[in-house]
This record gives structure tokens, C-alpha cells and sequence, in this order.
């Protein structure tokens, strides 16, 4: 059921909202658009041509164009820190700004390969449950079925919660967007609450629900300690969270 679902909705997003691959040079300012592009490019091939009255026509109409594009990007932009949040503020400043954003982990203390600090974070984030024993499943033919109808989830419950996600977190490794779950959970909430019953009823938890997104996150400024200035924030799956 759980595979049936993703099949479906990931489907669907790759053929209603396909992937679009935009290529854009480093120098290029943030209110360039393609078709400034073409008419830039346009403009060169005149010069090269030696079509100096097309060039000068193209000239003007290049510069117009930019400083038309220019004055929309920046007063939407400002426009736009007037109604969003305050956690949103200072990013979307920073963008206008074009501050960039330094790498956090530039000043950790490690020794090994420089390609490898990735590896080095998880090795220690999974050191620290090590000496955990796993779940022993013979364990689970004791267990006695509880299941009863107290338990069964409606769909318009489901239906609530997925109204009331908070679309600002990030997606999980499921790779479904919050905001579609959102939106759509008129059309979800049926099979998830279908999905979350049968889970309950036979006592087994997709795969894919217990999974993560494991991200180090400082705890200061400047980290330098793997050990002690790194913790772990995962991401989870929407679905999971909604469960």
C-alpha cells in the first residue's frame, strides 16, 4: 500500500511538475531573464556583424529592458519583506543584499581527508547509540494482539492534520513536498488513513517512515569540535510526522 502510494503521487508530481533545468552564469545579476539573455546576445552578433544601426537599435533596446527588470526585482522584493515573517526577513535581505552565506563548518578540527568530513560527522552522530543492543524480534511472538477498533483512524482526522502542516519545514527522504500534502489533502486523506490503519492493525511500520535526513547543525558560531559543537536535527518524512 505504502509503495502503491508513493508510486502514484511521485508520478504525478514528475508529470504535472516536472523538474526544470535552468542554466544561469555565476555573473549574471538576480533580475536576468532569458529573454534578456537572447536580446543581449542579439546585440553582440550585430556588433561582430558590423550592423552598427541594428546594433544601436538593440543597444537601447537592451538597456531599457534592463533597467525596466532591474526596478520590477527590486520592488517586488521589497514589497515582499513587508508581508512575510520574521524568519524570513533577514534571508530574503541577505538575497537583495547578495550576502553570501559562509560554510559553518570551515573551522572544524579535522585530521583526515579533506573530501571526507561527511563521513567523519556520521561515523561519531552513529557512535553515540552504539552500545544500544537492537530490537530482538524474538520478542515480538510474546507480544499479544491489542488491536481494536479504539484504535482506527477517520480520514477526516487525517484530513485536519494534513491541513495543518506547517509547509516552511523542509521534506523528508521520502521526497514528497509539504506544500503538495497541504494542498491536496482532500484527495490524500483517504488512502493515508486506509495506510495508518492497516499499519496499526498488523503492527508494522513502512520502512520508509523510520528513515531520515540527519543534518549537523552547530551549536555555535564557529564549530570546531565534532564531538562537542555538532548536533544532529533530522528530517522526517511529512507522512511519518502526520502518523
Amino acid at each position: 500500500m505504502v509503495d502503491c502510494f508513493y508510486l502514484t503521487v511521485l508520478s504525478l508530481m514528475d508529470y504535472y511538475l516536472p523538474i526544470q533545468r535552468v542554466t544561469k552564469c555565476s555573473t549574471d545579476k538576480p533580475w536576468v531573464t532569458p529573454s534578456f539573455r537572447e536580446f543581449v546576445k542579439s546585440r553582440q552578433k550585430a556588433f561582430l556583424a558590423g550592423d552598427l544601426t541594428r546594433y544601436h537599435r538593440l543597444k537601447n533596446r537592451t538597456q531599457h529592458m534592463a533597467n525596466k527588470l532591474r526596478k520590477n526585482y527590486f520592488v517586488s522584493k521589497v514589497e515582499q519583506l513587508h508581508s512575510c515573517d520574521s524568519g524570513k526577513w533577514w534571508s530574503k535581505t541577505k538575497r537583495i543584499l547578495k550576502i553570501d552565506s559562509t560554510n559553518t563548518l570551515a573551522n572544524l578540527d579535522y585530521q583526515g581527508s579533506p573530501d571526507k568530513p561527511a563521513e567523519a560527522i556520521n561515523e561519531f552522530f552513529v557512535s553515540v547509540s552504539s552500545h544500544m543492543p537492537k530490537v530482538d524480534p524474538a520478542i515480538l511472538v510474546e507480544l499479544t494482539d491489542d488491536y481494536s477498533c479504539e484504535f482506527w483512524i477517520d480520514p477526516i482526522e487525517v484530513e485536519n492534520c494534513l491541513a495543518r502542516i506547517n509547509i516552511s519545514k523542509a521534506s523528508g527522504p521520502d521526497g514528497i513536498p509539504s506544500w503538495l500534502l497541504r494542498d491536496f489533502a482532500p484527495y490524500l486523506c483517504q488512502q493515508l488513513a486506509a495506510i495508518f490503519n492497516a499499519s496499526i492493525r498488523e503492527g508494522y511500520m513502512p520502512p520508509i517512515w523510520k528513515s531520515a535526513e540527519v543534518v549537523p547543525v552547530p551549536k555555535i558560531p564557529r564549530p570546531r569540535s565534532i564531538q562537542t559543537d555538532l548536533h544532529p536535527i533530522s528530517l522526517l518524512p511529512c507522512v511519518a510526522k502526520v502518523f
